[in-house]
C-alpha cells in the first residue's frame, strides 16, 4: 500500500514511505498568477490555452493541500452526550483530522452524535469519508453520515458518563 507521509505544502517536497526510507516524489509548485497570462492578450488561442492550464494547475495544488484548520468551534455535540460534554481536542483540518470529545456525567440520551461542520465551500459535492475510532476508552460502535456541509458520527447506544472518544477521519471530492 502506498502512503504519503505528512501534509503537502506549496513548495514542500512529498515523500513517499515511512521510517528512515523516504523517498522524494515530487515538490508542489507555487500558484500560478493570473498576471502570467497578460502578454498574451492579443492571441486568444493561447490566452485560453494558458488560462485553462493554470486554473487546472491551481485547481489540483489546492485538492493536494491539507485544506482549512479545523477546531472546537467547527464540532456540535447532540444534546446526547449529556450535561457538560465537551470537544477535548480537534488536531488537523477538514479534509484529514482528528476529534477527541467527552461524554457529559448527566442526562445521557441513546445515539448521540457529533458534527464536524465544514466551512462554505470547502466541498463541491458530498464528500466521501473514512472514519476509523482510533482512541478514547468509549465501547459504543459507530455509524457515520456525510453530506456537503458536514460529517456526522454518530455513536450506537448509550454511553456511560465520562468516557471518551477518539475518531480520526479524511474527506475526499
Amino acid at each position: 500500500m502506498v502512503q504519503l507521509t505528512g501534509d503537502c505544502y506549496v513548495g514542500e517536497a512529498v515523500y513517499l514511505g515511512s521510517g528512515q526510507g523516504h523517498k522524494h516524489i515530487m515538490q508542489l509548485p507555487e500558484k500560478l498568477q493570473a498576471q502570467t497570462l497578460a502578454r498574451m492578450q492579443n492571441d486568444p488561442v493561447s490566452y485560453e490555452a494558458h488560462k485553462n492550464t493554470i486554473e487546472a494547475n491551481n485547481a489540483l495544488i489546492v485538492a493536494l493541500g491539507p485544506g482549512v484548520v479545523i477546531s472546537s468551534a467547527d464540532c456540535l455535540l447532540s444534546s446526547g452526550m449529556g450535561a457538560g460534554s465537551k470537544i477535548l481536542s480537534t488536531p488537523g483540518t477538514f479534509k484529514r483530522g482528528t476529534v477527541t470529545f467527552e461524554i457529559g456525567n448527566a442526562a445521557i440520551g441513546a445515539n448521540p452524535s457529533i458534527s464536524i461542520n465544514f466551512p462554505k465551500g470547502t466541498f463541491n459535492a458530498v464528500p466521501f469519508a473514512q472514519v476509523t475510532q482510533n482512541g478514547g476508552n468509549g465501547a459504543l460502535k459507530f455509524s457515520y453520515t456525510e453530506s456537503i456541509l458536514a460529517l456526522k458520527i454518530t455513536l450506537t447506544g448509550t454511553p456511560t458518563s465520562s468516557t471518551k472518544y477518539t475518531f480520526q477521519f479524511a474527506m475526499r471530492d
